[in-house]
């Protein structure tokens, strides 16, 4: 979705996943990995998470209006 929109921005070592058959062989190849995740409990429990999610969003959306998005 971001790839198919320009959205994603690849410099250096990785100008060449900027191509669509670039990029779909690199996902391909990751899909196919077992991934382990952990994660620990929000320090700042429930509201925290909520709290730190909202000013998440408000960052991201500041970043992207500042971008032209």
């Amino acid at each position: 979705m971001a790839h198919d929109a320009g959205r994603l921005g690849f410099f250096g070592d990785l100008a060449h996943l900027a191509k669509p058959d670039a990029f779909a062989r690199l996902l391909a190849e990751v899909r196919r990995l077992e991934w382990v995740v952990y994660a620990k409990p929000p320090a700042a429990g429930r509201r925290g998470t909520v709290r730190n999610s909202v000013r998440e969003a408000m960052m991201m959306e500041k970043r992207e209006s500042s971008h032209g998005y």
